[in-house]
């Protein structure tokens, strides 16, 4: 490798940016261009890094892909000169904050919703990957796979959708966050983040968002699965050594198969207070030793479950 160029594989880590996702800002919106080696392999420079980092910045803040490249090269970014001098460890809070101006995440929403009633998976899959390299990972997750879930909910409920449309379009959003979740990197060292459902419970979407939410900020993550057997949670524990456990019940029926399901849970923190154990769910909020709980973090809704994963 020449000095002052970088891999691929090194800018990923750097930037926070999957490899997928860089390949993809680069064929599609030809924002950098790397060099080639004799091999083929592309490297990739500084100024290459400090492009990523801003555009990334933008992104994550609400702006479309192509229009954080337009910002980076006309008004929004008064001083250009400062993307190619700045150090690239402060750029990330040197760039300004807009949120999107347009009705971006109903459009989202309607084509999800239309190739949920289609039973088209290959369609909603196609509108969550454009969406995702369009407006950033925070994005997609609050504002439009939260409102997609509770569109699928509400449909179900009004008897539109029949189980069928339920449970493809809820597969096809847990396959999609798996995915995208596989792409980013993951340091060695970084702190371990274990979600789990409990006994019983098998809605494991909203954990599948807190997990990527969380490896986008530096954790390892790990997930024992939707409805682990009994006792796999306190195994999983006790060999891992996470730093936080985060626990899902969307239903009831956890509580109602095993009503000691909390205080067990409840003892196992107590032996490690290390740990950082939290519950959340609408079950649980529904059961009422909930208060009971002595060593258990409980959180009111997937929002507040998601801020778990801002601190390592």
């Amino acid at each position: 490798m020449q000095k002052g160029w970088y891999s691929i594989k090194q800018i990923s880590q750097i930037t926070g940016l999957s490899t997928f996702v860089i390949r993809k800002w680069e064929e599609r919106y030809n924002c950098i261009k790397p060099k080639r080696l004799e091999n083929g392999y592309r490297i990739y420079s500084d100024d290459d890094i400090r492009l990523l980092l801003a555009m990334k910045k933008l992104v994550d803040q609400g702006y479309s892909v192509k229009n954080a490249l337009l910002s980076i090269a006309n008004e929004d970014i008064s001083d250009k000169s400062a993307i190619q001098s700045a150090p690239l460890s402060h750029l990330m809070t040197s760039l300004p904050i807009k949120r999107l101006e347009s009705n971006t995440e109903s459009t989202i929403l309607d084509e999800l919703i239309m190739g949920g009633q289609q039973c088209d998976e290959k369609k909603m899959l196609h509108v969550l990957m454009n969406a995702f390299h369009e407006y950033g990972t925070s994005h997609l997750i609050h504002e439009v796979l939260q409102p997609f879930l509770h569109a699928i909910g509400e449909k179900w409920l009004a008897g539109e959708w029949s189980e069928h449309h339920e449970h493809i379009a809820s597969m096809t959003i847990r396959d999609f966050l798996v995915q995208i979740r596989s792409t980013f990197p993951e340091p060695d060292h970084a702190p371990i983040l274990l979600a789990a459902c409990l006994p019983h419970e098998k809605h494991e979407i909203p954990l599948h968002m807190i997990l990527l939410e969380a490896k986008l900020k530096g954790w390892k993550t790990m997930f024992l699965g939707a409805s682990p057997a009994p006792m796999a949670i306190e195994r999983a524990v006790t060999q891992i050594l996470p730093k936080k456990v985060v626990i899902s019940a969307t239903t009831t029926t956890p509580f109602e198969q095993d009503p000691e399901v909390l205080s067990k849970l409840d003892e196992l923190a107590r032996k490690y207070t290390d740990i950082s154990f939290y519950l959340g769910g609408a079950g649980a909020w529904q059961f009422e030793k909930i208060t009971q709980l002595k060593y258990v973090i409980v959180t009111k809704d997937i929002k507040e479950m998601l801020r778990i994963t801002q601190s390592n």
